[in-house]
């Protein structure tokens, strides 16, 4: 069936507009390295470009929790795709910065639209799973395309104008899939998939809630340093066509990262691989504190990218594992966006005060996600036991 979630071309699509979406984001280095270079704002307010988006993106996602099942999947694609291509055309042509901000925050509303409507046809096919790793694939490859190609043909010749101008074209491509792609979900009915409330449903809240607070932490370090990753690359002394390479060879290998845990999937405690991988992180963020040739920064790339692509499905899998309710996990898209934003926020600060002040904060930050997961698991652990004692009694007394 055409119209099916699970028809080849509607998973196509799907994953097509997941990597559109998220693109702004994945190439932020590229956004702001440009803006920097064209002296659209001073240096420590850099990061505020991608805030109205980011906003846009939450405001968009929550409200499509209520709605997204009740409306024609088809018409969301369409008008998230317009809103969007619209919204960056609009940015182009103003000549002030409020007019910037308004554009990009039209923008970031059509890529929240689309981002939720994608995700939600990618959840609601057979095999999710698969799904849900072809659309990390189009994200790495798209990403590492538009990493290379924008600053060594793009940039140089149009500018910021024209780096807006790509988004609204990738926006109008975006509108052009809504032919493709499925007018519903598959959806069984609420009460059929989501269990009665057990005795310590508060707990396993709250315990959810701390999973999502680790992830925030753990996004917005990364995005501390990620959005600033290409001014911390050119304060090296390194060209901007080694920078280019070096950043989407980085996306490109780096995010292989994130079939890792779909390989291993269950197989070990996932705790122990959420610290191996932060420790591995924070390992290789004091390594770039002291990166002197190219060579070794172009590993250290890649480690970092590949960390970070490796930990954050640990991440989601440790508030979908707690979370009993099912009312914390679709909060994950619109808690990556409020990190993403305040990583922009707080990196420029930290970059004006020196390279190493950046890497410090960004470890700091994540340092503080490692030990959310730490407290999280001690009371997980402590839940387990005592669900398992409970059940060994009722047992005996059965017996």
């Amino acid at each position: 069936m055409k119209d099916s979630v699970n028809h080849p071309v509607s998973i196509v699509a799907a994953v097509l507009l997941v990597a559109f979406s998220a693109l702004v984001i994945n190439i932020s280095p590229i956004v702001v390295g440009t803006a920097a270079n064209e002296k659209i704002l001073p240096v420590e307010q850099l990061g505020m470009l991608i805030v109205p988006g980011v906003i846009a993106v939450i405001l968009a996602s929550v409200f499509m929790v209520r709605w997204i099942r009740q409306v024609n999947w088809k018409w969301l694609v369409a008008i998230g795709g317009c809103v969007s291509a619209v919204g960056y055309l609009g940015a182009t042509a103003s000549d002030s910065l409020y007019g910037l901000f308004v554009g990009l925050f039209f923008a970031g509303l059509g890529c929240g639209v689309l981002y939720a409507v994608a995700m939600c046809s990618l959840g609601d096919t057979k095999d999710p799973d698969r799904s849900f790793g072809y659309a990390a694939v189009a994200q790495t490859l798209i990403s590492a395309m538009a990493l290379y190609s924008i600053p060594m043909w793009l940039v140089p010749r149009w500018g910021f104008d024209g780096l807006l101008a790509l988004f609204s074209v990738v926006g109008v491509i975006s509108f052009a899939l809504f032919y493709w792609f499925p007018s519903r979900g598959s959806l069984v009915p609420l009460e059929e998939v989501i269990p009665e409330p057990s005795a310590d449903g508060e707990h396993s809240s709250l315990l959810a809630w701390l999973a999502l607070i680790a992830v925030y932490l753990f996004f917005t370090g990364t995005s501390v340093l990620w959005t600033f990753y290409e001014r911390f690359a050119s304060d090296l002394g390194f060209s901007q066509d080694y920078i280019a390479k070096t950043l989407s060879v980085a996306v490109m290998i780096g995010g292989l990262g994130a079939f890792v845990p779909a390989f291993l999937g269950s197989r070990y405690k996932r705790f122990w691989l959420i610290l191996i991988t932060n420790v591995c992180l924070l390992i290789t963020l004091f390594l770039l504190a002291g990166v002197a040739d190219e060579s070794t920064f172009y590993l250290l790339s890649i480690f970092f990218y590949f960390f970070v692509s490796m930990a954050l499905p640990y991440g989601f899998a440790a508030v979908a594992a707690v979370d009993v309710k099912g009312n914390v996990v679709v909060l994950i898209p619109a808690t990556m966006a409020v990190a993403a934003g305040t990583g922009a926020v707080v990196g420029g600060p930290l970059y004006v005060m020196g390279s190493s002040v950046l890497l410090t904060g960004t470890a700091l930050i994540i340092f503080l996600g490692l030990m959310v997961h730490v407290v999280l698991n001690a009371m997980d652990s402590k839940r387990v036991l005592r669900d398992n004692t409970q059940v060994k009694d009722v047992v005996g007394r059965e017996v």
